[in-house]
């Protein structure tokens, strides 16, 4: 590929990545809606809902993951032809941010918090689901 083709490639995975950021966000508010709204049903229902719920989320994280990794795969091989001098545009980026091309680009030290974050999501989507008791006391 040239490095072209690999800009426009990245530049597409960026925003696919903004992109399930925010159905990521919308999934949650939906999942407390329906969470609400389902809260009279019998529990088999719900447990249904909640395991359909934390499935979504764990095919999310994966999806988000891979779009992430395949980003880091595309910007270490720019990286690389611009250490080769194949790919000018990348160079001059480097240069302007202090950069040194053919250096790898590792992803960020808080990354592996990001699973803790996702098993907490679906403790607490099942939790809204099964156990959650909607129901409030007017004093």
């Amino acid at each position: 590929m040239t490095e072209a083709e690999i800009l426009n490639v990245a530049a597409q995975n960026r925003a696919a990545y903004i992109n399930l950021g925010i159905s990521f966000f919308l999934m949650n508010i939906l999942f407390v809606l329906t969470a609400f709204l389902i809260r009279n049903f019998p529990i088999y229902i719900r447990g249904g809902f909640a395991a359909l719920s934390v499935f979504g989320i764990f095919m999310t994280f994966m999806t988000y993951t891979a779009n992430q990794g395949f980003f880091l795969l595309a910007v270490n091989e720019l990286s690389q032809m611009a250490a080769n001098g194949v790919a000018p545009t990348m160079l001059s980026f480097a240069e302007a941010s202090d950069f040194t091309p053919g250096d790898k680009i590792e992803p960020p030290i808080w990354s592996p918090l990001v699973i803790l974050a996702t098993l907490a999501q679906a403790a607490l989507t099942v939790y809204l689901f099964m156990i959650n008791r909607w129901e409030t006391k007017n004093d």
